[in-house]
């Protein structure tokens, strides 16, 4: 028997409705990402601190943001305080304020290993979704698990391509 995941149209506030699908391993996966990141933000998890650095900062772009009192957005005119940086609020237009966060929609996640087979950045929008982009899981750095109704097993996991939280290492 096999589980489907939810769409946001399937969600209902405080009711959820099941339904069997069928369709190509593609796009059993994109209906699983929907699912997924519908449900992220109902996960109450806390988010471990990094020793150094920005989280998702890319090592050539890391120089742009040492500590200090402001940040230049990158890509924009704007400077904001130091600490307004991954505060989870989308304070510069392009996004670059956040990298370690799921707050802008255009922003870029830097994975912390890649490979051929892996991407080396993610849409910011992909960051703590309970989906394993990257392929060492860094950016799912909040822990956050899919509730065991909704967990894949491994072998439909590994067969759509969609890696749920836990992540593991794939590189």
């Amino acid at each position: 028997m096999m589980r489907q995941l939810l769409s946001l149209r399937e969600v209902d506030i405080g009711r959820v409705s099941l339904q069997r699908r069928t369709g190509s391993a593609s796009a059993v996966a994109a209906r699983n990402r929907t699912a997924l990141s519908s449900l992220a933000p109902q996960l109450n998890v806390v988010a471990p601190k990094v020793e150094s650095g920005v989280r998702g900062v890319a090592p050539h772009e890391a120089k742009h943001y040492a500590p200090g009192k402001t940040f230049k957005c990158l890509y924009g005119a704007g400077v904001i305080g130091y600490e307004q940086v991954n505060d989870d609020y989308c304070d510069c237009d392009d996004g670059s304020d956040e990298p370690g966060t799921n707050a802008c929609p255009n922003g870029r996640f830097y994975c912390g290993q890649h490979n051929r087979h892996s991407p080396e950045t993610v849409l910011s929008m992909r960051v703590n979704d309970g989906i394993c982009d990257c392929c060492d899981g860094s950016d799912e750095w909040k822990g956050a698990r899919v509730p065991p109704e909704l967990q894949l097993s491994e072998e439909l996991q590994a067969r759509t391509g969609v890696f749920q939280a836990p992540c593991k290492l794939r590189c």
